[in-house]
């Protein structure tokens, strides 16, 4: 049993997508601004089933080890940039307004992704317009055109 509990810790997590990390961020937030502690956010988190389980047990696990959220978020698949923020704010005691400016960088990321999606789908669409275009060309006009002049 201790065996399969260690080996469940030790495995990497899933990685959380920046909308997951987003919201979690900004569920950590609004509990910190609104005076809850560490081990409170986690236990709300696990009774409101807001985060997936595997996640707040992990955080548990983690807080159960006396990591700061830095660290439980790194185990959880956060990326440097957000555990490294976090990690300095902790120890400059603002984590409530650096929560809040990194749900702000999430939620830009996020738009960033989107527009660049946006703006490759365009060119994408074309080019498969004209090779469609191209083949049409190949496959219908030239055969007409060499019966015409053969």
């Amino acid at each position: 049993m201790k065996r399969d509990i260690l080996s469940w810790i030790r495995r990497k997590p899933k990685k959380l997508s920046i909308a997951k990390q987003e919201h979690v961020i900004e569920l950590f937030h609004n509990l910190y601004s609104s005076g809850f502690h560490l081990s409170e956010v986690i236990d709300f988190l696990r009774r409101s089933h807001l985060v997936e389980a595997d996640f707040v047990e992990r955080m548990q696990i983690g807080l159960a080890n006396g990591k700061p959220l830095s660290a439980i978020l790194s185990d959880l698949g956060f990326s440097d940039q957000v555990t490294t923020q976090l990690a300095l704010a902790e120890q400059h005691g603002n984590v409530t307004l650096s929560l809040e400016k990194i749900r702000s960088y999430l939620e830009n990321l996020t738009q960033v992704r989107k527009k660049l999606v946006e703006v490759a789908t365009y060119p994408a669409l074309l080019l498969g317009f004209l090779i469609l275009i191209m083949l049409g060309l190949k496959n219908y006009l030239l055969p007409q055109l060499e019966s015409q002049n053969g």
